[in-house]
């Protein structure tokens, strides 16, 4: 199975559902993705609006969270 970008993504998304603040080393662990593609990932969500790093501490914005919940509603809804 190829493994996508967008399936990288959703362990981020994941991880953090059960841990709402984690370092870089707790994000990697949690997801088992490479140090290097998890950083990529949370840069480019900062780029966007969606995380936030503060001492090492990286964490979803609002924002991103309202979509995550949206995202969840819908999806659960079409079942």
């Amino acid at each position: 199975m190829t493994q996508t970008m967008t399936d990288d993504v959703k362990r981020i998304m994941a991880a953090f559902r059960e841990a709402p603040v984690m370092t870089l080393q707790a994000v990697t662990t949690m997801t088992g993705l490479s140090e290097h593609t998890t950083r990529f990932i949370l840069e480019q969500f900062r780029q966007a609006g969606l995380t936030h790093e503060t001492h090492g501490h990286w964490s979803l914005t609002e924002a991103a969270s309202i979509i995550r919940e949206s995202a969840l509603h819908v999806f659960n809804s079409e079942r």
